[in-house]
C-alpha cells in the first residue's frame, strides 16, 4: 500500500493489508495517489474514495473488492490520471461518468464482473493511452470507441463479431493488441500488414509500421495467416494459438528481423516443417510453440541452426530455450 500526501517526496509502502478498506485512509483531502493493489482487501469500495478531488492515481487491482461502482464515479476526479480496478469481484455496469475522467491515461477493469456493454462515454477520455476493460460487446462498437490509443487490451470480454478488413484504417495509432480468449471468428484480414503506429490514416503503400504485439489466442479464427505480416518489421509477439487456423507452416515469418513469440499451438496446422534457411532465418526467436497441430515429416536440423537466439550464452554447452514442437506426426532425430 502506499500513500502520497500533497507535496510529499515519498510514498508510505507496505503490504500485505488484509480486511475492508478502511474509512480512515480515505479522509484526506489532499490524497495524491492511494495504492492498495496487490491486497486481499474485500467488501465494498468506499464511496468517500471517489470524492477526493485531489487524487491522481487510484490502485484496487488484484483484490477482492466487490459490489458496484457509484453513478458519479468521476464527478469529483478532475485530476486522475491512473485508475487500476482490475482483478477483483466488482460487478453491475460501469457507470456514463467514466467519462467524465478527462485527464484519464489508463483505465483498467478487466477481469471483474462487470455486466452491460462498452459505454460511448469512453469515447470522451481523448487523453487515455491504455485500456483494459471487462465488459461485452461487439468489436465495431469498440474500435469506434478507442481509435486514439497505443495499447488495447480487450481480452476475456465476450467479444463477437469478425476482425474488419480495414482494422488498421480504424485503429491507426495502436502497438499492442491484445484480443485473446474472446469469441472472434472468420479470417485474419490481409490489412493487418498495413497497421502502423503513425498519427492518421496509414497509406495502403506503407511498409514496416510499428505494430509491435498481437495476441489473438482462443478465439474461433479460421483460414491462413496472411503473408502480409511479412510487412510489420516491428512485430515482436505473434500469438495465434487454440484457434481454427488451418494452414502449412508460415516460413516466410522467418523474415521479421524482431520476432521473439511465435505461438500456433492447438490449432490445424499441417505439412512439413521445412523452408528454414539464410532468407527465413528467425534469427531473433525466443518462444516457438507449434504443439497440438498436424505438422509431419523429419524436424529439419536448419530449423535448430536458425533458432541463434535461443541458445543460452551463459552455458558452456549451449542450451535450447523455450521450443515447444510436440503431438505432432514428425519423426527422425533431434539434432544434437
Amino acid at each position: 500500500m502506499a500513500i502520497c500526501l500533497k507535496n510529499w517526496g515519498s510514498c508510505i509502502v507496505f503490504r500485505p493489508f488484509n480486511g475492508e478498506i478502511p474509512q480512515s485512509l480515505v479522509n484526506m483531502s489532499n490524497l495524491k495517489i492511494l495504492d492498495l493493489g496487490y491486497n486481499q482487501l474485500f467488501g465494498q469500495i468506499p464511496s468517500s474514495i471517489f470524492k477526493i478531488t485531489s487524487l491522481k492515481g487510484i490502485y484496487l487491482d488484484n483484490n477482492s473488492l466487490s459490489g458496484s461502482l457509484p453513478h458519479d464515479l468521476c464527478i469529483h476526479l478532475p485530476k486522475l490520471e491512473m485508475f487500476y480496478l482490475d482483478t477483483n469481484e466488482l460487478s453491475g455496469h460501469i457507470p456514463p461518468s467514466i467519462g467524465r475522467c478527462s485527464n484519464l491515461q489508463i483505465l483498467a477493469l478487466s477481469i471483474n464482473k462487470f455486466d452491460g456493454i462498452i459505454l460511448r462515454s469512453i469515447g470522451n477520455l481523448t487523453r487515455l493511452e491504455e485500456i483494459y476493460l471487462g465488459v461485452k460487446f461487439y468489436m465495431k462498437l469498440a474500435i469506434s470507441l478507442i481509435w486514439r490509443y497505443w495499447v488495447i487490451s480487450l481480452f476475456r470480454n465476450s467479444l463477437s463479431d469478425g476482425l474488419h478488413d480495414d482494422l488498421c484504417h480504424q485503429l491507426p495509432k495502436f502497438e499492442v493488441l491484445q484480443l485473446h480468449k474472446n469469441e472472434l471468428y472468420g479470417n485474419i484480414p490481409p490489412s493487418i500488414g498495413r497497421c502502423s503506429s503513425l498519427q492518421g490514416i496509414p497509406p495502403i503503400s506503407h511498409e514496416g509500421g510499428r505494430l509491435r504485439s498481437l495476441n489473438l489466442n482462443g478465439n474461433q479464427l479460421e483460414g491462413s495467416i496472411p503473408t502480409s505480416f511479412v510487412n510489420c518489421k516491428s512485430l515482436q509477439v505473434l500469438d495465434l494459438g487454440n484457434n481454427n487456423l488451418n494452414d502449412s507452416f508460415p516460413y516466410w515469418l522467418g523474415k521479421l528481423p524482431n520476432l521473439q513469440v511465435l505461438v500456433l499451438r492447438s490449432n490445424r496446422f499441417h505439412g512439413r516443417i521445412q523452408d528454414f534457411n539464410a532468407t527465413f532465418s528467425f534469427s531473433s526467436l525466443r518462444l516457438i510453440d507449434l504443439s497440438q497441430n498436424d505438422f509431419t515429416g523429419r524436424i529439419p536440423p536448419a530449423l535448430f541452426d536458425n533458432l541463434k537466439a535461443m541458445w543460452d550464452p551463459n552455458h558452456l554447452h549451449q542450451k535450447l530455450l523455450n521450443m515447444t514442437i510436440l503431438k505432432q506426426h514428425c519423426f527422425g532425430k533431434l539434432q544434437q
